[in-house]
């Protein structure tokens, strides 16, 4: 990639992501991010179709060399594991502690929740495909039912809505995951 380019394409991420903390719940607009990062709109374009793009290829950076350490450690083995899938956010979270915090705010930032689910799917049905006698389609409705819920309690986590500490929410989702609330049924 020419270095103007990326220069450029650096100072638009740099200052998207200032704003997002900035601003938090908050949307950005094309005319703010250009101001920010030194650029007019018309180059942006050349760059982006919107704002959403710069997050979304963002985090899809950060979760490749997350996912790639992940694999290289064997953390993806049960990818159904509520624990893999919270250390896997809890490493993004570690490394943007501050973005994750405003966008777990707002729900402005939905398809980046998405796109978190999206990428952690693809890798579950390609793990699992080989192993199991069910449809890659099938996989996907089973791991879109666990991660929705397993996205959203760390959500909340992240917003502070829940005061447990992060092991503690791994156990119980761990809990609920394999055998529901069947252990805390009063006979």
């Amino acid at each position: 990639m020419d270095r103007r380019i990326a220069k450029t394409r650096e100072a638009i991420h740099r200052a998207y992501l200032e704003l997002v903390i900035e601003n938090g719940s908050s949307r950005i607009s094309i005319s703010e991010l250009a101001r920010r990062a030194n650029i007019d709109r018309k180059t942006f374009y050349l760059h982006y179709a919107s704002p959403d793009d710069v997050l979304i290829e963002h985090v899809e950076k950060k979760f490749s060399t997350i996912v790639s350490v992940m694999e290289e450690s064997h953390n993806f083995d049960d990818p159904f594991d509520a624990g893999k899938l919270i250390d896997l956010l809890d490493r993004f979270y570690e490394e943007e502690e501050e973005l994750l915090i405003a966008v777990a705010g707002s729900d402005a930032y939905d398809d980046l929740w998405r796109k978190v689910h999206d990428i952690l799917a693809d890798k579950t049905v390609l793990l699992y495909s080989p192993h199991v006698n069910i449809s890659k389609e099938e996989i996907n409705v089973f791991y879109d039912f666990f991660s929705a819920g397993v996205i959203d309690v760390y959500r909340r986590w992240v917003r502070k809505e829940y005061n447990y500490d992060l092991h503690h929410l791994v156990e119980m989702i761990s809990t609920a995951a394999r055998t529901g609330l069947n252990p805390f049924l009063k006979v």
